[in-house]
């Protein structure tokens, strides 16, 4: 288990290090934040969709 913490923080750190190196035009961008974006578009999705199946409401004949 330490073997793999040890590994995962060296991959960590080397990810930081090329992440500092592209020196984005926003540095608040980070790949974390990129998945949490995605995950949160997708359950918006699935809500909006259920709405719509809830409602009845046809997407086809909007």
């Amino acid at each position: 288990m330490s073997l793999f913490h040890f590994w995962l923080g060296s991959e960590y750190q080397k990810w930081r290090e090329r992440e500092q190196q592209k020196q984005y035009s926003s540095p608040f961008v980070s790949f974390p934040i990129l998945l949490i974006a995605i995950f949160v578009l997708i359950v918006i999705a699935i809500i909006i969709r259920v709405f719509f199946v809830l409602f009845g409401i046809n997407l086809l004949t909007v």
